[in-house]
């Protein structure tokens, strides 16, 4: 804390310094414009970014048309403080973030919108971004650091809020055709129409394609074909993928409605790789949210949503033994919830802001199924009754002068009791948990903004965030009859985040310290001849980091940004021999070149990201000791992209885009996950050069 501290002083006083060196007549509107954007995730109300009590990252639509993103994946992998890890087994990417990576943890609450999307697996929850086309987006809000005091269990690190179409000419329409590597196909259309008090958005998108060719041997060291009877050397026609992507969204006078579903197809090497076409796995998720702002007054409004959640995982497994083949089924998981959700802004005078909410959730089913008869494995796992959670939180914001402003917040959050129950097949053993519930949880945030110049803003934040845990880890317990009560993980962040903008410069430096506690940690084991996994709150994190970029505009329509993330996570269990932190990289480097012609016709850019040497998981094969990881360390690897766009390159408007991912075609692996760690030893190899021909065609009606 002391070195935290005197580095906080000292970038106050540099901070302080180069403000007299800047007047602020030297600054234009533009210039300013990164400080002014407006966001409505922070606070849960339109505020500008120099004003949100919150370290936020703001991605425009100009963002993404200059850098000619084409996902939310990839828009995510190139954002401060994010990494990205694939194990082609979800049909997307897992995100670390701020050197915390945990495939089935909530890291981030995840909006479309503003309403809350879940995403289920068979072992909890987990972030995997849905299929949305980057063409349907406006802009992504993404704030870092604990906000689980205005929106619960599962914003851990942060909100990540996906706003789409809001920045289109009232009647406006895009249609998109692509081609790429890997046989791939895609489409999209995105509409928006507004009459008077109405405004309706559509947006789809379909994608397809065969999927990489890599080879086994860059993955793994063993004799795959005699020890699990793979007959292909690699996984060409393998690991394809199909995806289908609606999203909905009406607003009339206060009131509002939005449909999501996002299905996703694949093939698939899980735990042991597929003998002959691959896996299959299935994913749908919809998301219905409903809801109407009410404006009481000039300065009062009362906004309420209601959100219905269906999630839908499925897959079939393709295993071979040398001898013969097994029939082993697969597993199918299900779940079902209600959100409902109240927030009042009152403004009480001229100075303070008042927020007021009350949040409660019911899980009314969720359940998965594992068949596999022939190895044999067979077990049935679900909840018996409702899974129920609430919270209330209170907000004030307090602005005595256009200088400062402090924050204060505070939430009560809890957990219900609920039962689940676990049925092995065969000898027909049922196990039956109960989740004693949690206390009522005080959860605390405090902040301060100091605006040192008009350029210039510095931000100090504290938070606290919480993580209920899930069905799977309270059914898993309790099968393994593990000892005591499990409950819910903990995070506390301090942070001081310094804004400034100066001629065509600006600047975003973060210093943070978080420790997490009571982390849920799950233990592998073989029982009744079935793979299960222990939980417990045994684990504790403690990482300090700092996070920078500069953006500078050399010239009109010729743009650059630099940016790192340095930060160390060590392990405070005592569980461990070494306190080095599974896939936790110490840096990450992130830059990107833009050109913009004078005509606006042609786009190019340039984007470049390093990622840090990441060790995987420990093997924690009880009863052995934690003695060496599932697999071999990963070394740091540099990715490069190129975009270019030429728009009117037909009579009919037609423009045409080009986009390479990893140009110089550089052979990178991502750490070992524990549901490969049976046979992927060296690491999972990346995707190799792509491309990307797509045409766009914009059109009014």
């Amino acid at each position: 804390m002391k070195w935290f501290a005197m580095v906080s002083l000292g970038l106050l006083f540099l901070s302080w310094g180069s403000a007299q060196e800047s007047p602020v007549s030297d600054l234009s509107l533009e210039e300013l414009s990164q400080m002014g954007v407006k966001v409505e995730t922070p606070g849960r109300r339109v505020e500008s970014v120099a004003d949100a009590a919150s370290s936020i990252v703001v991605i425009t639509r100009a963002d993404i048309e200059r850098y000619g993103y084409g996902s939310l994946d990839e828009i995510l992998s190139h954002v401060l403080g994010l990494y990205e890890i694939k194990n082609h087994e979800v049909g997307g990417s897992y995100f670390g973030v701020r050197g915390f990576f945990n495939p089935t943890a909530n890291a981030f609450a995840l909006l479309i919108n503003g309403i809350r999307h879940e995403r289920i697996a068979s072992d909890g929850a987990f972030y995997v971004a849905p299929r949305v086309s980057a063409m349907a987006i406006d802009r992504i809000e993404i704030v870092r650091g604990p906000m689980s005091i205005l929106y619960g269990s599962g914003a851990f690190f942060g909100v990540i809020n996906v706003i789409t179409n809001k920045s289109f000419r009232n009647e406006e329409g895009i249609l998109s055709v692509g081609l790429g590597s890997f046989s791939g196909r895609s489409g999209d259309l995105n509409m928006r129409i507004s009459q008077g008090a109405l405004n309706v958005s559509l947006n789809a998108h379909a994608e397809q394609d065969d999927g990489p060719d890599l080879p086994y041997s860059a993955m793994s060291r063993r004799d795959l074909a005699n020890e699990f009877g793979v007959r292909r050397d690699s996984t060409a026609d393998r690991w394809e993928q199909r995806s289908v992507l609606y999203d909905f969204a009406m607003e009339y006078k206060g009131f509002f409605t939005s449909y999501t579903q996002d299905h996703t197809e694949m093939g698939m090497d899980i735990f042991i790789p597929a003998a002959e076409e691959g896996g299959y796995f299935s994913r749908t998720y919809s998301t219905v949210g409903t809801g109407y702002k009410w404006s009481i007054s000039s300065d009062q409004v009362l906004e309420t949503t209601l959100t219905h959640h269906v999630g839908k995982v499925a897959q079939d497994l393709d295993w071979f033994t040398p001898v013969e083949a097994l029939d082993l089924g697969g597993d199918h998981n299900h779940r079902e919830d209600y959100d409902l959700d109240l927030t009042y802004h009152g403004q009480v005078n001229d100075s303070t802001h008042l927020t007021l909410g009350g949040y409660y959730r019911k899980i009314i089913d969720e359940k998965l199924l594992t068949y596999a008869p022939r190895v044999p494995l067979a077990y049935r796992v679900g909840l018996v009754t409702p899974a129920v959670s609430w919270g209330a939180y209170a907000q004030l914001e307090f602005q005595p002068s256009q200088k400062y402003h402090f924050v204060v917040g505070i939430r009560g959050e809890q957990a219900k009791p609920y039962e689940t129950h676990y049925t092995v097949f065969g000898n027909e053993r049922e196990t039956r948990g109960h989740y004693q519930g949690d206390k009522l949880e005080p959860l605390v945030r405090l902040a301060g903004i100091f605006r040192i110049q008009p350029n210039q803003v510095m931000k100090f934040f504290y938070g606290q965030a919480i993580n209920h845990p899930t069905m799977i880890q309270v059914a898993n317990k309790a099968f393994a009859e593990t000892p005591g009560d499990l409950g819910p993980e903990f995070i506390k962040t301090y942070e001081l985040n310094h804004l400034w903008e100066a001629l065509r410069f600006s600047t975003q430096i973060s210093l943070f310290y978080n420790t997490l506690d009571e982390l849920i940690v799950q233990t592998p084991y073989i029982q009744d001849e079935v793979f299960q996994l222990s939980a417990r709150n045994a684990g504790k994190l403690e990482t300090w980091g700092m996070e920078g970029n500069i953006q500078a505009l050399y010239r009109p329509g010729l743009q650059a940004e630099l940016g790192f993330s340095i930060q160390k996570t060590n392990d405070r269990s005592g569980l461990y021999e070494s306190d080095a932190v599974a896939y936790s990289p110490e840096l990450l480097i992130y830059w990107k070149g833009s050109y913009q012609s004078q005509s606006n016709r042609i786009k190019s850019s340039f984007l470049a990201r390093y990622t840090g040497r990441m060790v995987p998981q420990w093997r924690v094969e009880s009863p052995s000791p934690f003695e060496d990881r599932i697999a071999d360390p990963v070394g740091g690897h540099l990715l490069c992209d190129w975009m270019i766009q030429i728009d009117r390159v037909l009579p009919q408007g037609l423009s045409l885009k080009l986009v390479v991912n990893n140009v110089f075609n550089k052979n990178y692996l991502y750490p070992t996950l524990p549901i490969q760690a049976e046979w992927a030893d060296r690491g999972i190899a990346g995707d190799p050069r792509t491309f990307q021909l797509s045409l766009q065609r914009k059109f009014d009606f």
